[in-house]
């Protein structure tokens, strides 16, 4: 047999595109396989800010893939087994000694933003099993801290901010508070869950009013005439005006009469006047109005997986009526329409999404998520959800922890208004 001729070109200077159909010597190839390029970075970041190690196993990417194409083929594809080792050999077993990851698996930009500190104390800034949030116009992140019995404030880099609240039967004291929502004119409803009470508080922590709920309540939302609506532990939806008095209750679930702490209701509010309730029992997301009319209703699927069950468990619409759903038994976050259809599957695992609670839209149209389990972190993440404008100045490395971000004395007025440290990671 012929030998094969030396192969002493440098592969830097190999055209990027490579024929996958043929071998170099002319022979009919294997069936075509692709070396895409890495994935690149987020749209909203300019070219220049891109993360430059992504560009570097880019290049590592192409290549191994040169030097795929370009090795003898083997008895696998049919063609006949090698005789000798290629001039290639040693630039091969170079290639070999670097890590797997680092070749074969182009870096992908993560979605994560920005995480507070997963440890769970009482320590100030940390939380302890958080379950709902909202956030303000400003950007402002209000999250019920359960199981520290208060209420955690952050900037949206997930810079701790302020903290209120304490264990208690008083005003201003929490037992376990469940959710927080805006309640108009920069008030906060909170749901203080074991107290089975309602609080409404300033953005600042200042106690407003106060009035008690017929169960207790796990999730709330206000509307913008500042009612308020509760979903209870007893499976029902209580409305409230703004003063407190109950306007109506209404049962969700016929089919669960007895109380249920393992499987609550999620509540929030479209556009139109409806209240959206999660219901994890029957697995659907329904539509009432606020006499408890059943307008709608639809069962929540993955269109990329077929036959995948989806637990809805927090839930959270837009300015257009779509729907941010968190699936409990698949640990996502999908993205609905009004009538059901799924548009796409915002956050996974691969986006370092560990076990969510609740899911809110912030002005910058990111996501924030409360994470908290047995034996997972308890935290606050941002994820980067839709193209946006503020991250064309920002730097490549993305991916911050709120410990330690705490601008230093010295930094310029500019960056301490904007929460963001004058030091990377």
């Amino acid at each position: 047999m012929e030998s094969l001729p030396e192969f002493t070109e440098d592969l830097r200077q190999r055209p990027r595109t490579v024929a996958v159909g043929r071998r170099d010597w002319g022979e009919p190839g294997p069936p075509s396989m692709l070396f895409d390029r890495a994935a690149r970075a987020h749209s909203c970041r300019a070219p220049w800010a891109q993360d430059r190690t992504a560009v570097r196993n880019m290049e590592l990417s192409y290549i191994w893939s040169s030097m795929s194409l370009t090795r003898p083929p083997s008895s696998t594809f049919g063609g006949p087994p090698p005789t000798r080792a290629a001039a290639g050999g040693r630039r091969l077993s170079r290639l070999s000694k670097m890590s797997s990851s680092s070749v074969m698996k182009p870096k992908t930009p993560s979605k994560l933003l920005y995480e507070s500190d997963a440890t769970t104390t009482s320590e100030t800034g940390k939380v302890y099993w958080p379950r709902g949030l909202t956030v303000s116009q400003t950007g402002d992140i209000f999250v019920a801290d359960t199981a520290n019995h208060r209420i955690q404030v952050y900037t949206p880099c997930a810079i701790h901010k302020a903290s209120f609240g304490s264990f208690g039967t008083g005003t201003g004291q929490f037992d376990q508070p469940s959710a927080v929502a805006m309640c108009g004119d920069h008030h906060i409803a909170v749901a203080d869950m074991k107290n089975k009470r309602v609080q409404v508080l300033s953005e600042n922590g200042r106690p407003k009013r106060m009035f008690h709920t017929q169960w207790e309540p796990h999730s709330i939302v206000c509307d913008p005439d500042r009612n308020i609506i509760v979903a209870n532990s007893n499976n029902e939806i209580e409305v409230y005006f703004p003063n407190g008095e109950l306007y109506t209750t209404f049962k969700v679930n016929e089919r669960l009469p007895f109380r249920s702490y393992q499987w609550p209701l999620f509540v929030t509010q479209n556009t139109r006047n409806e209240i959206v309730v999660s219901d994890p029992v029957t697995q659907l997301v329904k539509f009432y109005d606020y006499d408890g009319d059943l307008q709608s209703e639809f069962k929540p699927t993955v269109r990329q997986g077929v036959g995948v069950r989806v637990i809805p468990r927090g839930i959270f619409c837009d300015r257009v009526d779509n729907i941010f759903l968190v699936d409990g038994l698949n640990h996502t976050v999908n993205y609905y329409s009004d009538n059901g259809w799924h548009l796409e599957q915002m956050l996974t695992s691969a986006h370092e999404l560990g076990t969510p609670q609740a899911v809110a839209l912030t002005p910058e149209k990111h996501l924030v998520v409360t994470e908290c389990s047995v034996n997972g972190s308890h935290c606050v993440k941002i994820f980067r959800g839709f193209s946006c404008e503020c991250h064309k100045s920002r730097p490549g490395s993305v991916k911050r922890k709120s410990a330690g971000l705490q601008p230093a004395k010295s930094a310029p007025a500019a960056m301490i208004s904007m929460g963001i440290s004058a030091i990377r990671e």
